[in-house]
């Protein structure tokens, strides 16, 4: 029996809608259409077209997105969403509000970075 909640879920003010009935295990839907599901180690969510180990963490408020690769324990914490064509592996953590769609990751200690501003 599963413990998923049936209900929406907020990622920085993004609602990933919980779809009654939805095909397994894809049950939420992005704003863009986007299918996620909810990922087996921290409950973040991944969208259908990343591809996340199981080694991999996705926290709670964190989110997968596009073509995404992660893989051999990578961590994604806080609101942390990485997407597009990253291609993350090994010890790093993605925390706070990073927000990554590119770029090759390994080994890389701790990573908070938001493509979205002009810094």
């Amino acid at each position: 029996m599963s413990s998923e909640k049936n209900e929406d879920v907020v990622i920085d003010g993004v609602t990933y809608r919980y779809v009654v009935g939805a095909n397994s295990p894809y049950r939420y839907r992005g704003p863009d259409g986007t299918w996620y599901r909810k990922h087996e180690n921290g409950g973040g969510l991944v969208g259908q077209d990343a591809n996340v180990e199981p080694s991999v963490h996705v926290g709670a408020g964190s989110r997968v997105f596009g073509t995404a690769r992660l893989k051999d324990g990578v961590r994604l914490t806080g609101r942390a969403q990485v997407g597009g064509m990253v291609d993350a592996e090994g010890t790093g953590t993605f925390y706070g509000s990073t927000y990554l769609t590119g770029g090759f990751c390994k080994n890389f200690g701790l990573k908070e970075v938001d493509e979205r501003r002009d810094d």
